[in-house]
């Protein structure tokens, strides 16, 4: 028989990476989230399964500044 557990999903917010510094802020931002999750869902069952979806910026927000224009204009 399969003792019980708890699963925890996580919906973090991911910045947009432009440098390598940027993916370590992202992982960082992770792995406090993990940590939190699992501590505080484990109170009454281990946490033995964490999914993770990244949620991100809205598409304009991800482009350069120098191709915002069109797209911008195209959104609206």
């Amino acid at each position: 028989m399969i003792k019980p557990y708890t699963a925890v999903g996580l919906i973090p917010t991911v910045r947009g990476i432009r440098k390598r510094k940027d993916i370590k802020i992202n992982l960082d931002h992770l792995s406090h989230l993990v940590k939190a999750a699992s501590w505080l869902s484990s109170l009454d069952l281990p946490v033995r399964l964490i999914a993770s979806s990244p949620r991100r910026p809205p598409a304009d927000a991800r482009v350069s500044r120098s191709c915002r224009g069109p797209r911008l204009t195209a959104a609206r």
